[in-house]
């Protein structure tokens, strides 16, 4: 198979179009030695650049691996088109491709080196019709992305019937909704795809193959000399587990489906995780597993790995899951997750009575501090500049290098060390300083192809963290121990027999009568308003919990319903691109309304999801840089504020203590809400700086802009949930922009006015305390109602 079938959008319509072109004629001549230079054309998951830039992809990383090794210097030509990006190495203006098959059209004027992979070409279909389908090669709709090349991909399409797309995602997004029976691309791209957009577990791949092809390293002739060099590079990189392991990154193997027994790894880390002598596995992390793998119909064995293994995490020939790992971007790109099982404090400790030496984390200069070597406290401990780190290979030599005396303090998860001090009667010697200093999500984590694992166990999660057997799992491992021990009961009772002896020979001596009539009343009046308390607790506490129940049900639809505002969006793209030409000018305006259409309830969708995270998020108060969190917030609104022709003017902020994302939220959307409201008939200016004096202790910022104003009887309204003065056709927005300005001042303690008439432009002005505790499900009443 050709290098064509591999990269849809890059090769495949270059070999086509160079048929036409004398790429027969001889290479021009090129100088040798320097540089070497290497085509770039944006084809995931071969070759991508991110948001800030940088370059990825398989072909990416093997260029710059071979630079490496062969100390030769890498450069990258930006093309635009297949037909370029193949004429350029045939013609020697660029002189390496790492990863390609190949192709005719390069044999003349390249030199190739061993194979660096090899791969096969095979049917993608639905994972549930993948039986149905098993052995069947005629009579099926084929998605595919023309032009389609050699021998083998030609018969099998003439026996078939061939529907083309334009894109691969387009060709995916079909087979998923049931508008092809299969599709024909290479499998690392579909894989990659599916995987991407988490439905891997709906796809199979039927054998067997189309066809079966390597890759290789292809040197234009002007730079054949560093053959040998880079063979020699590329058997060192397979022998010391880069190359597999840069092929298993981009799927060009193919992860193994889920067996039929899945392999779970345990690293002993008490309390998560244990490992018993006689071999038996416990601890909170793996007895939750156990009970979602019962739950979701899953068996497991478990094995104890290594301290290495358990930092590779999950993969092919180690083991198939981890029951419990801190979720980060890094490790999703290594391995899969599924839904975050609990939000885990770390928590700075000190000896008890040395808190106030240590004055959190600034106290810490030069202070040895002690952290279980690769957790998130040691990463967070080594990112800090001055502490003097010590790495422990277990939580109970974290918590004796403290005891001890080896460490000043200890960075450790809250609810684990806790546990561990009162297993070992020392939870009164050691005391937290202060609130946490990150909270970290954890999940079980999985190798890539298990993709219908994790399926099922999202499917059971939620009502297992709901149920009685957590609450137990939770309190067992981290609760806190009875107060009323047996000691304790006996003391008590002592107590309350000697108080009431002398109680009854005292109100006998006073008149008995009329003392137990006093003590009978003020009891009654205790009772009533312990009765009031409570009640009024029960009521809070319901109030609460509907409001953090609405806000995850807004979190959740609103996330839910992403996914069918881009399937709107990428179905109405292919209906554009497959009929638009047949349209008359009224059909194409149907599109455009169908498009602005989409286009408002994804960003409808989008702003109700940042409102419940929002109104439901838990984080404690650091220090705010509001100059920074107002740069970084006109940055992300660049494009809007250059396609209005608004000019930004800020002068210097003051500091408080908040949640940055939630601060930088609120400046990104006074922003938009001011390019929004713009008048046309003057340029638009925007200036932030700060507010009117403040009292002691608060201070205040305002956002002012010389838009269209507002007229005074409207001053409350424009804060009320998806309240809007004007037409979307005549200014944009979803009405929560301004609302959610509002939670997150009252998040902070603070509050937000404004100051406007028509005309004459608006003033936001945000106060807010210096020193804020950031508040979470709190019942707060909005202009418009609860």
């Amino acid at each position: 198979m050709t290098l064509l079938h591999q990269l849809p959008r890059l090769m495949l319509a270059g070999t086509i179009c160079l048929l036409a072109l004398s790429w027969h004629a001889p290479p021009q001549a090129r100088e040798t030695g320097g540089p070497l230079t290497a085509a770039f054309v944006p084809v995931p998951p071969f070759a991508q650049q991110g948001p800030d830039g940088a370059r990825s992809g398989f072909l990416i990383e093997l260029t710059e691996l071979i630079g490496a090794e062969t100390g030769v210097a890498i450069r990258y030509l930006d093309l635009k088109t297949s037909r370029e990006f193949i004429r350029r190495q045939i013609d020697g203006g660029t002189q390496i491709i790492a990863g390609v098959a190949r192709l005719p059209p390069l044999e003349a004027s390249n030199v190739f080196s061993s194979p660096v992979a090899s791969e096969t070409l095979r049917l993608t279909v639905l994972s549930r019709r993948a039986a149905a389908l098993a052995g069947r090669r005629s009579g099926l709709r084929i998605g595919i992305v023309p032009p389609a090349a050699g021998s083998a991909v030609q018969d099998l399409l003439a026996a078939n019937s061939p529907v083309e797309f334009a894109t691969p995602e387009a060709a995916v997004m079909n087979l998923l909704t049931g508008g092809v029976d299969a599709v024909l691309m290479p499998e690392p791209v579909v894989f990659s795809i599916a995987r991407n957009a988490q439905v891997d577990a709906r796809i199979s791949f039927l054998d067997p193959p189309v066809r079966a092809f390597g890759r290789y390293v292809a040197l234009h002739n002007s730079r054949a000399d560093l053959l040998p060099a880079v063979n020699a590079a590329l058997a060192r990189m397979e022998a010391d587990g880069r190359l597999p392991a840069l092929r298993q990154k981009y799927f060009l193997d193919i992860p193994e489906p889920a067996p039929g027994v899945l392999t779970a790894g345990v690293y002993h880390n008490p309390p998560y995780q244990t490992v018993e002598p006689g071999g038996r596995f416990s601890g909170f992390a793996v007895e939750v597993l156990r009970g979602l793998a019962d739950r979701a119909g899953l068996m497991l064995e478990f094995k104890q790995i290594s301290i290495a293994e358990w930092q590779a995490g999950p993969g092919p020939g180690r083991y198939d899951l981890l029951p419990e790992l801190r979720i980060t971007g890094e490790r999703r790109g290594m391995m899969d997750f599924t839904l975050p099982l609990e939000q885990v404090p770390v928590s700075l400790y000190t000896r008890t009575g040395e808190t106030e030496d240590i004055a959190g984390l600034e106290g810490l200069s030069l202070r040895r501090v002690a952290a279980l070597r690769g957790s998130p406290a040691h990463e967070f401990a080594a990112d800090r500049q001055g502490m003097l780190l010590l790495a422990e290979d277990t939580a109970d030599a974290v918590l004796d290098s403290l005891l001890q005396g080896r460490a000043d303090a200890i960075l450790a998860p809250a609810a684990a060390t806790g546990a561990l001090a009162r297993k070992r009667g020392a939870e009164d010697r050691i005391e937290a300083a202060g609130l946490p200093v990150l909270s970290v999500a954890r999940a079980p984590a999985l190798r890539f192809g298990l993709g219908s694992v994790r399926d099922r166990l999202n499917a059971v999660i939620p009502g297992y963290l709901a149920s009685s057997e957590f609450a137990w799992l939770r309190e067992n491992y981290f609760g806190q121990p009875a107060f009323w021990t047996r000691p304790r009961r006996l003391a008590a009772a002592a107590a309350a027999g000697t108080v009431i002896l002398a109680l009854a020979g005292f109100l006998f001596w006073q008149h008995q009568r009329q003392r137990q009539q006093a003590y009978e009343r003020q009891a009654r009046e205790l009772e009533i308003e312990q009765t009031h308390g409570r009640q009024l607790s029960a009521m809070v506490n319901r109030l609460e919990t509907t409001s953090r129940q609405l806000a995850e049900f807004t979190y959740a639809m609103s996330h839910d319903l992403k996914a069918p505002a881009q399937t709107i969006r990428a179905l109405l793209a292919e209906l554009r691109a497959t009929s638009g030409r047949r349209l008359d000018c009224d059909g194409q305006e149907i599109l455009d309304d169908l498009d602005r259409t989409n286009a408002r309830m994804a960003r409808l969708v989008e702003d109700l999801r940042v409102y419940a995270r929002s109104v439901d998020e838990k984080r404690p108060a650091v220090p705010v840089d509001l100059n920074r969190e107002a740069e970084a917030a006109a940055a992300d609104a660049a494009a809007e504020i250059a396609a209005a022709g608004s000019v930004i003017k800020t002068a210097p902020l003051p500091a408080v203590d908040g949640n940055p994302e939630q601060l930088r939220t609120l400046f990104r959307q006074l922003i938009s809400n001011a390019v929004a409201y713009r008048d046309p008939a003057r340029g638009s200016m925007i200036e932030i700086g700060r507010g009117p004096a403040a009292p002691a202790g608060w201070v205040s910022f305002t956002v002012r802009d010389n838009g269209i104003g507002i007229e005074p009887e409207y001053h409350d309204r424009i804060f009320g949930l998806f309240k809007r003065l004007h037409r979307h056709s005549d200014h944009q927005g979803s009405g929560i922009g301004l609302t959610l300005c509002r939670r997150i001042a009252a998040n902070h303690g603070g509050s937000i006015e404004v100051e406007s008439r028509k005309g004459a432009g608006s003033a936001f002005t945000v106060t807010l305390p210096e020193k804020a505790e950031i508040r979470s499900h709190e019942i707060q009443r909005l202009s418009d109602g609860d």
